[in-house]
């Protein structure tokens, strides 16, 4: 036997409420001193009164005053046989249910609503009609509310405050639905946000406004300004003190305050490398904005302009193709052939140039070599990837060719600028520069614990290193002999690229030509190959392993 289930609070309180009507009735005495609740059937308005509350706010005004409206005497004068004529001083309304005629009382609770109610509605019917009703502050601002000026000056700061402290975010990420978005760094709060932009304020004569305000203003007209979560922002060195923070009860009060003091450390390590890293981009954005617009396009010889500029580059994940925007389903669990993209990004001009790597391809005064904090390396080159990844989850591209021309298409302002490894006119050469360096230079001991190299013409073989911004530097002479330096004339030996290996090309061939659609793209990228499969062994397969990379910068001078 099912049982009924438990009534809710609101289910009790109609419960109790028909319960009343039923047992008490309206209290009229329109039929001869009888109640008209007693004429009408109950079970009807019972149900009508729950199909009333189901209603929305303008559904039920419209109901009610159609229903007013049907029975209502507005007239500029009276009728009737038993007086006389005269001037109408009020509306004469009357109450039907069913075609039965009900006093006010019981009109009310059969529509769900309150005398206060039914006299605001019958008001708004004799001024704006059969119009649902409107409240008397819509439309109009409080009295407190933010000016347009007090609002603008909000999203002014926080404009300037991203652009000093933000950065892109690099393509897809989890927990943000849209790419458009600037990422504040992870240590960051709404809190400290709020408190720079209340002692702005104060000195500027601003509105000054609380933190709740504050919030809602940054997401009405900011909301692509946000702070990264945790997810994003992933350190190991932060993960390693966060964890030891979190064992409080295994730690005393020094051994804590040890974690704290190397975690504000490594903080502040990170934050200074950001900054320098800021600092050199705003050197080459405004060196650059001094040259002429022929150096612009064309370049220039080296050592022929006296300034710096900052270069960088990352490497992206792998992408595959042929590529469909609507990719069919069989090929989800192939492997189609690889492209490797790498990017090297001049913050100066503010392009970035896209090595495009097949799978079967795998002069200055002095540079300064920077690398950022492990974990704390977002940069331009992530936006230029994420820029791309934009155009790329929407295109079709079933050749190198194709993939190459996503890049181009990407940005209509020329930031980001293809580069095919096999390009016939440019053509990009590999040296086996690990082999002749060796021959000249020794390894540098420790090299990890350094982020900042700087190397100059006028000393060969000498390089200064730095742990970070602000550490004394360390001069390291990697010449074996002095007396033997590399000669310019002289080239490391060129690195052919292999090809693919046999097996993969006829995985490519049987599996991955089908999902091409054109035959230059099957002949292209899925060719048959030239050795036979009886001479070889289909199981074997030479596949690089993915080694990873931390982000680099340059600083040439």
């Amino acid at each position: 036997m099912k049982t009924k289930p438990d009534p809710t609070e609101c289910d009790t309180i109609e419960y109790i409420a028909q319960a009343k009507f039923r047992n008490d009735t309206c209290g009229c005495k329109v039929y001869g001193g009888e109640a008209c609740s007693v004429k009408i059937d109950l079970e009807s308005a019972f149900e009508f009164r729950e199909h009333c509350h189901q209603l929305t706010h303008d559904e039920l005004d419209i109901t009610v005053k159609a229903e007013l409206f049907a029975h209502r005497k507005s007239g500029s004068h009276t009728q009737s046989k038993k007086h006389k004529i005269k001037e109408r001083e009020r509306p004469y309304q009357e109450f039907y249910f069913n075609g039965i005629r009900v006093c006010r009382t019981t009109f009310c609770f059969i529509h769900g609503i309150s005398k206060n109610k039914l006299q605001a509605i019958s008001k708004s019917l004799d001024t704006v009609g059969l119009m649902p009703r409107k409240h008397g502050n819509s439309g109009k601002a409080p009295h407190n509310a933010l000016s347009v000026q007090d609002r603008q000056n909000i999203k002014t700061f926080l404009s300037k405050f991203a652009r000093d402290n933000a950065l892109p975010i690099p393509g897809r990420l989890p927990n943000y639905r849209s790419e458009k978005v600037l990422l504040l760094p992870s240590d960051t709060t709404a809190m400290d946000i709020f408190e720079k932009f209340d002692s702005l304020a104060g000195k500027m004569n601003y509105r000054r406004v609380s933190l709740r305000t504050f919030q809602r203003v940054w997401h009405d007209l900011c909301p692509y300004i946000t702070v990264m979560k945790p997810c994003t922002d992933l350190c190991n060195s932060c993960q390693i003190f966060s964890l030891k923070l979190s064992a409080t009860g295994s730690i005393n009060d020094d051994e804590k305050k040890q974690v704290l003091e190397e975690y504000c450390t490594h903080i502040s390590q990170a934050k200074q490398q950001r900054d320098i890293y800021r600092k050199q981009c705003t050197e080459s954005k405004e060196k650059f904005k001094l040259l002429s617009e022929t150096e612009k396009t064309t370049g220039n010889s080296p050592c022929t302009v006296d300034g710096a500029f900052h270069y960088s580059w990352d490497f992206a994940q792998q992408v595959h193709f042929p590529h469909h925007a609507q990719q069919v389903g069989p090929i989800f669990f192939k492997t189609p052939r690889k492209c490797s993209v790498f990017g090297i990004c001049s913050e100066g001009s503010g392009q970035q140039v896209f090595y495009l790597v097949d799978e079967a391809e795998s002069l200055h005064v002095g540079i300064q070599y920077s690398m950022m904090i492990a974990g704390h390396t977002k940069f331009d080159p992530d936006w230029h990837f994420g820029v791309w990844k934009l155009r790329w989850r929407s295109s079709n591209a079933e050749s190198l060719e194709e993939v190459a021309r996503t890049v181009t298409t990407s940005s209509r302002s020329g930031h980001n600028i293809p580069q095919l490894v096999q390009d016939e006119e440019k053509p990009v050469i590999f040296r086996d520069w690990k082999c002749y360096l060796k021959q000249y230079f020794k390894p540098l001991k420790n090299l990890t614990k350094y982020h900042h190299f700087l190397v100059e013409s006028t000393k060969p073989g000498e390089v200064l290193c730095k742990e970070v911004g602000d550490s004394l530097p360390v001069s390291v002479n990697l010449l074996k002999r002095k007396e033997i330096l590399p000669s310019a004339e002289d080239e490391p030996e060129e690195i052919m690229s292999k090809g693919l290996d046999p097996s993969r090309q006829w995985y490519l061939y049987d599996n991955i030509r089908e999902f091409c659609k054109s035959e230059s793209s099957k002949n292209n990228t899925c060719p048959k190959p030239t050795v036979p499969k009886s001479e070889m062994d289909l199981t074997e397969s030479n596949q690089v392993p993915n080694v990873p990379c931390k982000r680099k910068g340059l600083f040439l001078r």
